[in-house]
């Protein structure tokens, strides 16, 4: 139970910082679209592919956000294996690299 609680709290800060840079992102692009000049506008399609940039931004922050925390996690969880095991953790931490 404890765990679902924490990985809702997770996905909901997740979803939330994603919220919050797409809401930043489409006024941006749609502000540089409404200035660019109408003969350069008609070679840039940057309305019908910003739906796509913004979700790939998106992908992106939650994807960097998992590389940050899993280098965490596994300082801790090799922590805590060292604690148990003692020097044999070398071995499972080994194993874990090579897979």
């Amino acid at each position: 139970m404890p765990y679902q609680i924490s990985t809702a709290q997770y996905d909901m800060m997740m979803y939330r910082i994603a919220t919050k840079m797409r809401g930043a992102v489409v006024p941006a692009v749609l502000d540089k679209t409404l200035r660019i000049d109408a003969q350069d506008a008609k070679t840039a399609a940057s309305l019908t592919l910003m739906s796509t940039d913004i979700e790939n931004i998106t992908v992106g922050i939650s994807t960097m956000h998992e590389i940050w925390i899993g280098l965490i996690e596994a300082g801790v969880a090799t922590y805590l294996l060292g604690r148990q095991l003692g020097s044999a953790c070398g071995v499972a931490i080994g194993f874990s690299l090579c897979r």
